[in-house]
């Protein structure tokens, strides 16, 4: 075979066979190293605009509606809400403002290559392979994962820092990259070695913070919170709950055999007026969610908003709903013939709550019986309260009006003097104010009593202690026998007016001042 010299002319050297079957990296693959890539700075500002201007008044509106639903489900919780009603709502509202963001960013970057803050901005999103817009399956994967970055503390989006297209999780999951369109140049945008040793840096510090915090809150969280006693300080050391009723709690008997829990015991002191109302609706949020005490949650409830008769039927029948036998039903039953004015049924009812020995029934009771006139029935449920300190405010003040209303005169002044020398002032006043009235209704001769001196001396030192019809009538009269012993002829009740009286009594005042038709229609 003959090798003429055109063919070894045409013979490529070795070096340029292996140039030529290397595979080329492609004009696509070059034009991506030189993408004006968009700085974070400019990506940081395009998410402000987003969701700090463009999407916050729609999120509003949105969630406005649940804020509604939650405040009513805490004020008026009906006896169909189950206890995961706040979770719900809370959830759904959730899920509604996530898909309103996935669907914003996912709709916006399909059709228009960005959102309203990158489109101000002069920056797009582009897909890495075809740099044209994503089409809506990346658009809606870049979406979910910028969602998933957000819920990760946005650490996932500290990689912008290190990559040299500037591509976080999210736009490497779906192939995509941001661009800056009013740039020419990558240089000024691509990281730098300084920019990752920062990123990882800063990862690893935001890890370990991260790391740290959750352990020292974990453990703040288990010695505030461990124990059910660690709870309940503190949230009276918010004010949330009532001191009282831990007070009351710790000398409190056994009820039925159990210790007393402290919804019992502020049942009973709610009943004796010992606590505000206030008090009893904290404990009845406390236990909002506990699937323990149901009936007398309920009940609780009725009483918590007495002040509306329909929710207050529906909890009412919600007891005997749950436990038919319990002395909870009976007292719903009780409070029914109360409301209706059958003291015939009260009476029966009566018979059958005496057989509890919880306390608040009792004290209920004896409320109902005086109500009725029925002062031997009210003495005998009086008797049958234990020893509780937090009761004296109660005990005492009624015991005085019974003895006095069964005519047994000198126990009842042995009892007021009790009284006076170991009770709180609010408890003090009302008994001087009832031994005060009763002592000079009929005659004045009383009027410089230890009852009467007492009761004055304690007007002189509060503005507000005549607030109640009881406290003014009792200075009503103690003013007159003050006029009657140093005065002669008729009494002025000009001075009085300049007292703090109720409304009630100030109106038979006037009537008094003029007889007749005019004064009767003050009245």
């Amino acid at each position: 075979m003959v090798i003429r010299d055109d063919d070894i002319r045409s013979v490529e050297p070795a070096e340029q066979v292996r140039v030529r079957l290397r595979p080329s990296t492609g004009p696509l693959q070059d034009s991506r190293a030189q993408l004006p890539v968009a700085s974070p700075l400019d990506r940081l500002a395009a998410s402000v605009i987003d969701y700090a201007i463009v999407l916050l008044p729609f999120i509003y509106l949105v969630l406005a509606p649940f804020q509604r639903a939650l405040k009513i489900s805490a004020i008026f919780d009906s006896s169909v809400a189950s206890q995961w009603e706040v979770p719900l709502i809370t959830g759904l509202a959730t899920i509604i403002v996530v898909l309103m963001i996935f669907l914003y960013q996912t709709i916006m970057v399909w059709r228009y290559g960005g959102t309203i803050g990158k489109l101000l901005l002069g920056l797009r999103v582009r897909s890495l392979w075809t740099m044209s817009n994503p089409r809506l399956g990346q658009s809606a994967l870049r979406a979910l994962f910028w969602l998933i970055d957000m819920a990760s503390f946005g650490v996932p989006l500290l990689a912008i820092m290190s990559d040299k297209l500037r591509r976080p999780i999210h736009d490497r999951v779906a192939d995509s990259v941001v661009i800056n369109c009013k740039i020419q140049s990558a240089a000024s945008t691509n990281p730098s070695f300084r920019d990752v040793a920062i990123t990882r840096g800063v990862f690893w510090a935001v890890t370990s913070i991260f790391f740290f915090v959750f352990c020292i809150a974990a453990l703040s969280f288990v010695r505030r919170f461990g124990s059910e006693d660690a709870l309940i300080a503190q949230l009276e050391s918010q004010n949330i709950l009532c001191e009282q009723v831990s007070d009351a709690q710790s000398e409190w008997p056994d009820e039925d055999g159990q210790p007393a829990t402290r919804l019992s015991v502020a049942m009973a002191l709610y009943s004796a007026g010992v606590i505000e109302p206030r008090c009893l609706q904290a404990e009845v949020e406390n236990l909002r969610y506990s699937s323990s005490e149901k009936p007398l949650l309920y009940l609780a409830k009725s009483f918590v908003y007495a002040d509306t008769p329909e929710l207050s039927d529906k909890y009412l029948a919600r007891v005997c709903e749950m436990a038919p036998k319990s002395v909870e039903c009976s007292m719903s039953k009780w409070i029914d013939g109360v409301t209706q004015g059958h003291w015939h049924q009260v009476k029966n009812g009566l018979a059958e709550i005496a057989r509890t020995k919880k306390i608040y029934p009792y004290i209920w009771a004896i409320r109902e019986a005086m109500e009725y006139n029925s002062y031997s029935t009210a003495l005998a449920y009086l008797n049958k309260l234990p020893d509780v300190r937090a009761l004296g405010e109660f005990e005492t003040p009624t015991r005085v009006k019974l003895l006095w209303a069964l005519d047994r005169r000198h126990e009842a002044r042995g009892a007021a003097m009790t009284a006076y020398s170991s009770l709180k002032d609010d408890a003090k006043f009302n008994v001087a104010s009832f031994m005060c009235f009763e002592n000079i209704w009929a005659s004045c001769g009383k009027l410089e009593n230890r009852s009467c001196k007492t009761f004055l001396r304690m007007v002189d030192e509060s503005s507000d202690a005549l607030v109640s019809d009881s406290a003014s009538l009792t200075y009503l009269r103690a003013f007159e026998c003050k006029q009657k012993k140093t005065h002669q002829g008729a009494i002025d009740y000009a001075d009085i007016f300049s007292q703090p009286l109720s409304d009630d009594v100030k109106a038979l005042v006037s009537v008094v001042q003029q007889p007749g038709v005019t004064g009767l229609i003050q009245l």
